[in-house]
């Protein structure tokens, strides 16, 4: 488990990434990749802004990406 600084605003995101994929059985989360994702230059593409597209928009802008 990868323990995380500021576990209110990272522990929802913490819990997505711990759980295991029905798609891909070689991800394994780790520290790096956390800390990648707190880097203030790290960049999210969503392509398509249509039903889904528009709500996760919204989420990762209220998450602060």
């Amino acid at each position: 488990m990868v323990e995380v600084s500021d576990n209110a605003k990272w522990g929802d995101l913490l819990r997505v990434l711990s759980r295991p994929s029905a798609f891909s059985e070689d991800f394994e989360p780790g520290a790096d990749l956390l800390e990648g994702l707190q880097d203030p230059d790290t960049r999210v593409l969503v392509i398509g802004a249509g039903g889904l597209g528009c709500e996760i928009l919204k989420d990762l802008a209220l998450s602060g990406f």
